[in-house]
């Protein structure tokens, strides 16, 4: 795991509501116990720690449902590169 991953990572447990939850970057975000608010909260978190803009469009729950799409769309902000 790198910088970013690990970044991404610490700002979601923030808001997961079971601190015994298995961390998965694959896990539904929803199921994990983040609620819509908590998504936006994320996602301006993410704004500020990279110096980054989501798109509006992209700014949809059923898009960024996992950390691994998150992390996906933060990296490709960043870097300019697709990830894969």
């Amino acid at each position: 795991m790198d910088n970013i991953s690990e970044i991404i990572e610490e700002i979601v447990i923030n808001y997961i509501k079971d601190k015994d939850q298995i961390i998965d970057e694959n896990i539904i975000l929803l199921n994990m116990g983040i609620t819509s608010l908590d998504f936006i909260r994320i996602i301006v978190e993410l704004e500020e720690k990279f110096s980054i803009t989501f798109d509006n469009d992209d700014i949809v729950l059923y898009k960024l449902d996992t950390i691994y799409k998150i992390e996906e769309v933060v990296r490709e902000l960043v870097t300019g590169e697709k990830y894969a």
